[in-house]
């Protein structure tokens, strides 16, 4: 078990399916938070704010972090540290979130953060087909692709450092 300590920065929901019970077969909506750059699934209910300072403790599941209901026992692992006093917070290396930058290639953390860039790429599509910019399948795709690989290189650094790539290719060997 893990902890998390921190500000929720957002909140969003996913649809998923519900493979048991009564609605087996229906699509369900999943709570998740991002705190601390860390994705937390909070179920199917939510009963925080964005904002709200909070104290989780998580465990690995379904391929990422998801809440421990009614949890009171002391983690084993802390994910991230208490906010100092400038009320920031650090995420603490664990292995299993992004903490290097620019995060490195074929890894976990590459994974979440294209699933996170997924999400923001989806409501900004949306809003660009509201707003009758895209109109067919095949502009759709194709900006929900630009925009999605364009999140995720600025949000992982790899944009950044392709262009140092780039740049000391161009210098040379000896950065002429």
């Amino acid at each position: 078990m893990n902890t998390i300590v921190g500000n929720i920065d957002s909140i969003y929901t996913k649809a998923v399916p519900i493979k048991r019970g009564p609605r087996a077969g229906q699509d369900g909506t999943v709570y998740h938070a991002m705190v601390n750059g860390y994705d937390v699934n909070l179920g199917f209910k939510c009963d925080y704010e964005e904002g709200e300072s909070v104290t989780w403790n998580v465990e690995e599941k379904f391929g990422g972090y998801q809440l421990v209901k009614g949890n009171t026992a002391a983690p084993s692992n802390p994910v991230a540290p208490a906010p100092t006093a400038s009320g920031s917070a650090k995420p603490a290396h664990t292995g299993q979130a992004p903490t290097e930058f620019p995060v490195p290639k074929n890894t976990k953390g590459i994974s979440i953060c294209r699933q996170n860039s997924g999400g923001h790429t989806a409501v900004i599509v949306a809003a660009m087909i509201d707003n009758g910019l895209l109109n067919s399948q095949e502009e759709i795709t194709t900006a929900f692709l630009e925009i999605a690989y364009e999140i995720t290189d600025f949000a992982t650094g790899q944009r950044e450092a392709a262009m140092a790539d780039a740049k000391a290719a161009y210098a040379g060997p000896e950065g002429d």
